[in-house]
């Protein structure tokens, strides 16, 4: 397994990108990242959700390890980093209600 970069976290933004998105990145940017999250990079997409709500969906990449989901500690550490970069955002007080998710990358 490699070292983890100690860089400062990099969102890759989609195409509409709101004046709230540096706040939101920023607050995004500076939580401990587990292990599980691959690399330094995470995407920030705005837009309105189901409920035609403004929202902001958060992905984290994750290394693709069919064991991953076998371990609960690796599992509950995702769980958690989810609640912690939710409840981050809602406490920013901006009108983007979080989706938090992680989706798989080739390692």
């Amino acid at each position: 397994m490699s070292a983890r970069k100690t860089s400062r976290p990099k969102a890759r933004l989609g195409i509409y990108v709101p004046p709230e998105a540096a706040v939101i990145e920023k607050t995004v940017s500076a939580r401990k990242f587990p292990d599980s999250v691959a690399g330094n990079e995470y995407s920030l997409s705005f837009g309105t959700d189901s409920t035609g709500d403004a929202a902001v969906w958060i992905k984290f990449p994750v290394i693709n390890d069919p064991e991953l989901p076998k371990n609960k500690e690796k599992v509950a550490e995702l769980v958690k980093f989810s609640s912690e970069v939710t409840r981050a955002v809602i406490d920013l007080q901006q009108p983007y209600w979080p989706y938090v998710d992680f989706e798989t990358v080739s390692g």
